[in-house]
């Protein structure tokens, strides 16, 4: 039940995400406001960025294209300069392929597996995920709702309607 929730989740984000950026222009995707760096652009390639620990860590193959740390990653600064960025339609064909990747990889693991310690990719969140199930638990949903709530809080900011009721 465990896995079938998160993959449910994780569904439930893909469309919200989606929902998010539905009416932006790539020229959009990259504004930023006042303190509001993380525009729309970062934060999807971000999400996708940070799928491939759990990936890695569930031993499977990174589709081309997935990883790009140097502009996504922890770290990195984002950029209101829209080439820094692929279009929008890449950002999230990326992201929908990386949680596809993830959910076939999940529907793999048994209780026991879950269980386990966090393999080392998950090692800068090894204090508050143990176990490998905590890991997947923290990268596919609550890391991933932070930034869906950034994203909507960027839209205030700047105006644009909201996209839940």
């Amino acid at each position: 039940m465990f896995i079938e929730n998160i993959i449910g989740a994780m569904r439930f984000q893909k469309k919200l995400i989606n929902m998010l950026v539905e009416d932006l222009s790539d020229d959009q995707m990259v504004l930023q406001q006042g303190t509001l760096k993380n525009h729309p652009a970062w934060q999807i390639g971000h999400l996708t960025d940070a799928l491939v620990p759990v990936i890695e860590a569930l031993k499977g193959e990174i589709p081309e294209g997935l990883s790009n740390t140097q502009n996504f990653g922890k770290g990195s600064t984002p950029s209101a300069d829209k080439a820094v960025y692929p279009p929008k339609e890449i950002l999230l064909a990326n992201y929908v392929k990386a949680h596809d990747v993830v959910a076939k990889q999940l529907v793999a693991l048994t209780d026991e597996d879950l269980a386990k310690p966090a393999p080392a990719e998950f090692e800068v969140y090894k204090k508050i995920c143990p176990l490998l199930g905590n890991g997947i638990s923290f990268k596919c949903i609550t890391h991933e709702n932070m930034h869906i709530g950034q994203l909507m809080t960027w839209r205030k900011a700047l105006g644009f309607s909201g996209v839940i009721g």
